[in-house]
């Protein structure tokens, strides 16, 4: 019973400090943004539902700069989520989305879609952004 619950413990503190780092990095992350930071447009080239069960669905995108590709990726929620036709997943691949990056380093990125992120970063939000989010996602 006590090595179960030592195990139990473990897992727990790995869990725990795993979920600080990503914390740490996040934060990390934005602070580098906020000190130099570019913005250019994106565009979403896939989403997929993630494996294991997890609700919502996973998105990537990419955007060029100098000549250059990257890629991006973000998460949302099941609560942002709603049906979409197969035309409307075309459309919202075919949209142009803001994406701000690290101008040192674009491989640090985040696609600004919700108006919490363009606070975040002291931008106005488009209201062009509202239009588009309206009709594809139930967040805002």
């Amino acid at each position: 019973m006590k090595k179960l619950l030592n195990k139990n413990i473990i897992i727990l503190s790995i869990f725990i400090v795993a979920v600080a780092a990503v914390i740490i990095q996040v934060a990390y992350e934005e602070k580098l943004i906020r000190s130099d930071p570019s913005l250019t447009l994106g565009q979403i080239i896939d989403s997929f539902k993630p494996p294991s069960g997890r609700l919502g669905r996973s998105y990537t995108y990419e955007f060029v700069v100098n000549g250059q590709k990257f890629n991006g990726s973000f998460y949302e929620s099941a609560f942002c989520e709603r049906y979409r036709s197969y035309q409307e997943d075309l459309e919202i691949a075919q949209s142009k989305i803001p994406v701000i990056y690290y101008k040192q380093n674009p491989k640090i990125n985040e696609m600004l879609l919700k108006k919490i992120q363009y606070s975040k970063y002291d931008l106005k939000y488009p209201d062009s952004l509202k239009v588009f989010l309206d009709k594809y996602f139930n967040c805002d």
